[in-house]
């Protein structure tokens, strides 16, 4: 249920509190863009993480194949 509010606002008052909640409402996207950037970041850094771990291990492959060449 929606109770009317008898205080009566003057214009000055009313702008205060407007601007109030649309900075918090601005405020609230940004942390929430904020997030969602590092959420990104953290799986690129991942994804690259996976794919150094990849690449050094095919390289330590083909060393070791390249050693068992020589040494046959």
């Amino acid at each position: 249920m929606h109770r009317k509010n008898n205080k009566k606002w003057d214009k000055e008052t009313w702008e205060k509190k407007k601007n109030m909640k649309m900075t918090g409402m601005r405020s609230a996207t940004a942390a929430a863009k904020e997030q969602a950037c590092h959420d990104e970041v953290e799986e690129m850094v991942v994804g690259l993480e996976e794919a150094l771990l990849c690449k050094e291990e095919k390289q330590s492959q083909v060393f070791a194949s390249e050693a068992i060449m020589r040494l046959s």
